[in-house]
């Protein structure tokens, strides 16, 4: 009796204290809604969704005594999408009403405010699937800016280089068939790709020296009346196809979930490492898939009744046919992880890569992945600790009657073909520890990590889709760095803070296959160090800035810029103005500048100055310029065909908030601070305060406006 006693108990206070979501409505008709996360041992809470772009814009919760909550108000008719990140951990509102599929293998919660606002809230998700798109319309025109004339030299003349009306969408269903049988279904309608030639946008209706306008048009007249899919969807380059299908069966006690081709894994984050990408697939084309067994909230939360509510057990088992990310391999990963007595974390993970067909699926196991990670609260110090050993198979063959041992190759990875049998056994490992110290006027974070030199972790990304996840986590190969994050507030209005790290070979006897980013020098040393600072002016006003500089110690591995080698750079640097306005026509303002020392395999450097003005109305105002200088021994700019400044223009406004309809019109001069076309192209690429793509791009690529000019305008969807 006592135990039913105590796992009733745990149930109700589980249910109550996690997450919540009220509103109510305003005099004036708009809606204000009060998001609620309930743990009060969060470090930081950030309320993150649709109306936030995601992680982009995410709002700082305020922290109260049972939990951190945040207030907004939003126009009547609006459903909203959205997850906590809680200490930098993506988590869903388990209480939401109802919930959609994230496309990353798990799921937002969705909240109707008016059904709230009309005392609704505690609607439970009905059965029927919801439709939702993210698709975008747009016409394009190119003109080469920058053209070699007869005399060598380049010009700045005009010339109209391709125009082309490009489409990207996608079609989402996704809910319930029946009560805990979800299904997510994504169709990939239309995703006509930039051509391969270096013209910036779509040159469908034109491209000079090869389409004429006329015929361009006639074709898109022609196809738009007998085949519309086909010419949007990349005219024979087979753009339409189901991308995510994913089903399952929600017990309580084990949910399991199944997924095909481009459907994503679901997403594991171990203590400070990623170890299941969001963005790995369970294959390409006709082939992948994987099943996904988890605990259910029954289970969880009869553990919790067993042990007094001390303990927190979630179990994963997925077999897969994507340990090589393309569907062709079969492997598994699975973890086991447990929060004990609200203070401590640990987490343990097993990855397998084993055969690629099916009657010989573990004669060989190619690569295993073992993990670890630990989490403790001691007080203000906060612990965190990874560590991950790799055991390696290999195979013999036989070529023309002679044995050879073939070494695995890990898929998606830097590191190349292993050797299953290496001297030293660190170059199988790496590890990350560190250590954070937070009170109110300061927080302090030390830390070390090291990666051997053929160390992988299966299901993160490397090199796929221009991603370097697995870098992001475990750094590069043979390499340790020594780290630390310190920020103090000296006021409530100023915040001061430095990231610096050291690094080194990890293995000085032993070469990184990532030749890339190898010192050639064993003894070299890499110090970064990069000051921040902010300045709250206003309750409405703020400032921040940051700077990074590098130093090298070894004049072999110095770096290059132009034909100057040297042992300081400058990096980046970065410098924010944001305020708000109330009661005026300006409704808020951003001011950023940035500059970006490694551009164009540092031939060239960048400063950028990038503004975007709200106003009232719902317009958004953008402009931005960019100015090139080249480094020593570069030839000037009337000999590269590179603008040595440009400029953009853009405007957006939604246009229908039912359907989060939004017109985008922009012009570019030799500078694209922009997202590509479909991918949020009315916002900004930025990592941290620069632009972050290639400012010059090598033959073939499209990114880049260097020497272009381009007019866009359409529409985007995404509701």
């Amino acid at each position: 009796m006592k135990k039913l006693f105590a796992f009733i108990s745990v149930l109700l206070v589980a249910s109550m204290v996690f997450a919540d979501v009220t509103a109510k409505k305003l005099p004036d008709g708009k809606i204000e809604a009060t998001f609620f996360y309930g743990n009060p041992r969060a470090t930081e809470v950030l309320l993150a969704g649709d109306f936030t772009n995601w992680q982009n814009g995410a709002l700082p919760m305020e922290k109260g005594e049972k939990g951190f909550s945040l207030t907004k108000v939003f126009d009547a008719g609006t459903t909203v999408k959205y997850k906590f990140i809680t200490d930098g951990n993506w988590t869903t509102d388990l209480k939401a009403p109802d919930f959609v599929d994230d496309g990353f293998g798990g799921k937002n919660s969705m909240a109707e405010l008016d059904a709230i606002a009309g005392g609704d809230a505690s609607a439970a998700p009905k059965a029927g699937l919801k439709f939702q798109t993210w698709s975008n319309l747009g016409l394009q025109a190119t003109f080469d800016a920058c053209e070699k004339g007869d005399d060598g030299k380049y010009d700045n003349a005009l010339k109209p280089a391709a125009v082309g009306l490009g489409a990207k969408s996608y079609w989402k269903f996704g809910g319930s068939i029946v009560p805990n049988v979800p299904v997510y279904v994504e169709v990939a309608l239309a995703e006509l790709e930039p051509d391969n030639e270096g013209n910036v946008g779509y040159s469908n209706l034109y491209k000079r020296n090869e389409r004429d306008l006329g015929d361009g048009m006639k074709n898109f007249l022609t196809d738009l009346m007998f085949d519309p899919i086909y010419w949007f969807g990349g005219q024979g380059s087979a753009k339409t196809y189901l991308g995510h299908f994913k089903t399952g069966v929600e017990t309580g006690w084990v949910d399991w979930t199944t997924g095909y081709k481009y459907a994503k894994l679901p997403r594991h984050k171990n203590v400070n490492w990623d170890t299941v990408d969001q963005e790995w697939e369970a294959g390409y084309l006709e082939v992948g898939g994987y099943n996904h067994f988890a605990t259910g909230t029954m289970f969880n939360e009869w553990v919790k009744g067993l042990t007094d509510g001390n303990v927190d057990l979630n179990v994963v088992f997925a077999p897969n046919r994507s340990a090589d990310r393309a569907g062709n391999r079969y492997g598994v990963f699975s973890y086991a992880n447990a929060t004990l007595f609200g203070n401590h974390y640990i987490d343990v993970q097993y990855n397998g890569a084993y055969g690629t067909e099916f009657d010989k699926v573990l004669d060989e196991i190619y690569e295993n992945d073992l993990i670890f990670g630990y989490k403790g609260t001691f007080g203000p110090l906060t612990f965190k600790g990874n560590y991950l050993l790799n055991l390696y198979g290999s195979q013999e063959v036989t070529v023309g009657g002679t044995k050879y041992k073939s070494f695995f190759n890990p898929a998606s990875s830097d590191v190349g073909a292993v050797n299953d049998d290496v001297d030293d056994k660190q170059d199988n490992m790496a590890a990350n520890v560190n250590i954070t110290f937070s009170n109110d006027f300061i927080t302090a974070m030390v830390g070390y990590r090291f990666r051997g030199a053929q160390a992988n972790m299966m299901y993160v990304e490397q090199g796929a889709d221009d991603h370097d996840h697995l870098q992001d986590n475990l750094g590069y190969l043979n390499r340790q760095r020594f780290f630390a994050d310190i920020n103090v507030t000296p006021t409530d209005a100023l915040s001061i803070g430095v990231v610096p790290y050291l690094e080194t070979k990890f293995n000085k006897d032993v070469d990184s296959n990532d030749a890339a980013h190898n010192f050639k020098n064993k003894d070299t040393m890499l110090l970064v160090v990069r000051p921040k600072v902010g300045f709250k002016i206003s309750d409405n006003m703020a400032i921040d800035g940051y700077g990074e500089v590098s130093y090298i110690s070894e004049d072999e591995d110095k770096f290059v810029r132009g034909s100057d080698k040297e042992n300081f750079v400058f990096n980046e640097a970065g410098l924010k103005f944001a305020a708000t306005f109330e009661d005026s026509p300006l409704a808020k303002l951003d001011v950023i500048y940035g500059y970006d020392g490694n551009t164009d395999e540092v031939k060239y450097a960048m400063h950028s100055l990038l503004a975007e003005a709200g106003l009232s109305n719902g317009w958004n105002l953008q402009a931005g310029v960019g100015i090139r200088t080249h480094y020593a021994d570069v030839d000037d700019f009337d000999k590269t065909g590179v603008l040595p400044a440009g400029f953009a223009l853009g405007t957006s406004k939604q246009i229908c908030k039912k359907y989060s309809t939004t017109f985008i019109a922009q012009f570019l001069y030799g500078f694209n601070p922009y997202n590509d076309f479909g991918d949020k192209w009315c916002n900004f690429k930025l990592d941290d305060y620069i632009i972050d793509r290639d400012i010059i791009t090598g033959e073939g690529k499209v990114s880049s406006l260097y020497n272009k000019a381009a007019v866009r305008v359409g529409l985007s969807f995404d509701f």
